[in-house]
C-alpha cells in the first residue's frame, strides 16, 4: 500500500430520467462523505462498461473505498453490480453505499453482499426455469424459442443491401434491429461484412 491508502473515491451516475440537480446532489453527498476524488457518468442504459467507471476503477488502489450515493448508481442489474463489487474485493478495494449504510469493509457489509449474490443467483435460476417451461409448453404447438427478428423476405433484402455496399449499422437502423442481428443474417447467407 502506498501513501494514497484509505482514500474514499466517489462515483456518480445519472440516468436519462434524472434532472441535472440529481448529479449536483450526488456530488454534494459524496463531498460530505469526504470523498477525495469523484468520477461521473452520463446516461448509459444497461451498459456496465462506462468511461467514468473505468477511470474510477483505474484510480482506486488497495485500501481505498469506492463510494456511491445509491446502489442504483453503480448499475441497474444485480449480476453486473455484484461482479463489480467482487472485482473490487479481489483488489482489496472497499465499496460503500451511502443511503444503505452498506460498507463491504465491515462484516455486516460483506454479509449483505453475500445475500445479494444469493438473490441474484435465484433470479437467474428462476428466469432459466421460466424459459424452459415456456419452451416445453410451446413445443407441442410447434413453437420453439423466439420468432426470428427478420422474416425471409427481409433477410433477403439485408443480403442485397450488404451486397450493394451499405454498412451493417445503416442496414440495422433501416431494419430496426441490432447490428449483431444483421451480422448473423449475413453469416448464415455466407456474406461477410
Amino acid at each position: 500500500m502506498g501513501s494514497d491508502a484509505g482514500r474514499l473515491v466517489g462515483y456518480a451516475r445519472v440516468s436519462a430520467s434524472d434532472t441535472p440537480a440529481s448529479l449536483d446532489s450526488q456530488h454534494r453527498e459524496l463531498s460530505e462523505a469526504r470523498c477525495t476524488t469523484g468520477f461521473t457518468d452520463q446516461p448509459t442504459g444497461k451498459l456496465m462498461d462506462r468511461p467514468g467507471m473505468t477511470q474510477a476503477l483505474e484510480h482506486v488502489h488497495e485500501g481505498d473505498t469506492l463510494v456511491v450515493v445509491e446502489l442504483s448508481r453503480l448499475g441497474r442489474y444485480t449480476a453486473g453490480v455484484l461482479e463489480l463489487i467482487d472485482a473490487l474485493d479481489q483488489r482489496r478495494v472497499g465499496f460503500r453505499v451511502l443511503n444503505l449504510g452498506l460498507d463491504t469493509t465491515t462484516p455486516t457489509g460483506r454479509l449483505i453482499v453475500s445475500v445479494l449474490s444469493a438473490i441474484s443467483q435465484l433470479e437467474i435460476d428462476l428466469t432459466r426455469e421460466r424459459v424452459m417451461s415456456g419452451l416445453d409448453k410451446g413445443r407441442p404447438r410447434g413453437r420453439v424459442g423466439r420468432p426470428p427478428a427478420l422474416n425471409e423476405l427481409r433477410r433477403a433484402h439485408v443480403v442485397n443491401l450488404a451486397g450493394a455496399g451499405m454498412p451493417v449499422s445503416e442496414i440495422a437502423t433501416l431494419m430496426n434491429v441490432t447490428d449483431s442481428t444483421i451480422r448473423r443474417v449475413l453469416r448464415v447467407a455466407g456474406v461477410t461484412d
